[in-house]
């Protein structure tokens, strides 16, 4: 059997969307659950309005007019100032104050982001490694035409080689050392995006593994 919510304001979900989020219409979005169980939102703002928004990537959310979702879909009504409202489509379905979805929703793409960062760092390891392997190649190469060039006769004009392996050694570095710029933008947006889905505050590590708000207390 098909749901249908109007959500707003002044709408037909089952939780309260304050007056002070003046961004929000009154009836802004229409969250729809079809016969085969499959979740649609449709903006009815029409095109002028506010807009509704889901979340598509870390920090990024993408307008949309009408949208397949899911239940664990993020949806933002308004531009995104503090005059918005964002929850999951799953909202629509809960007894209201039951929050119990949404913190086990955080904690699964916290333990996500953890998992990223770990194969990010796991992955820096082996560039290091491979790039110290071919530093040290071409260091002991390089020693060894240094050395059998003086044992020639040759004298310093042999230690050419060196100047070359200090090239390569930066070379190496520089095409298979560590890339940290993708864990440093992981960790920038750590604290924007694991919120409390109630009061809307930074959650620690702890906080998220435990299911519980330590501002809000909510769990």
């Amino acid at each position: 059997m098909s749901k249908e919510f109007i959500i707003g304001r002044a709408g037909t979900q089952p939780f309260k969307i304050a007056d002070t989020c003046q961004g929000v219409s009154h009836k802004h979005a229409r969250l729809i659950i079809d016969d085969h169980g499959e979740w649609w939102i449709e903006n009815i703002t029409g095109p002028g309005g506010n807009g509704v928004f889901i979340k598509t990537g870390p920090d990024t959310f993408e307008r949309v007019e009408k949208r397949r979702i899911t239940e664990d879909t993020i949806i933002r009504l308004g531009e995104g100032s503090h005059l918005s409202y964002t929850f999951m489509a799953h909202r629509a379905i809960e007894k209201p104050g039951n929050y119990a979805y949404e913190f086990l929703a955080l904690r699964k793409r916290f333990k996500q982001y953890q998992a990223a960062i770990a194969e990010m760092e796991e992955n820096n390891k082996k560039r290091m490694k491979l790039a110290n392997t071919i530093m040290v190649i071409f260091t002991v190469v390089s020693v060894a035409i240094v050395v059998g060039a003086l044992l020639m006769g040759h004298g310093l004009t042999g230690c050419s080689p060196m100047i070359f392996t200090g090239l390569v050694a930066t070379l190496s570095r520089t095409l298979f050392g560590p890339k940290t710029d993708g864990i440093k933008r992981l960790m920038s947006l750590r604290q924007g995006e694991f919120v409390c889905p109630v009061c809307g505050m930074p959650m620690s590590d702890f906080a998220i593994n435990n299911l519980k708000c330590q501002v809000c207390k909510s769990s």
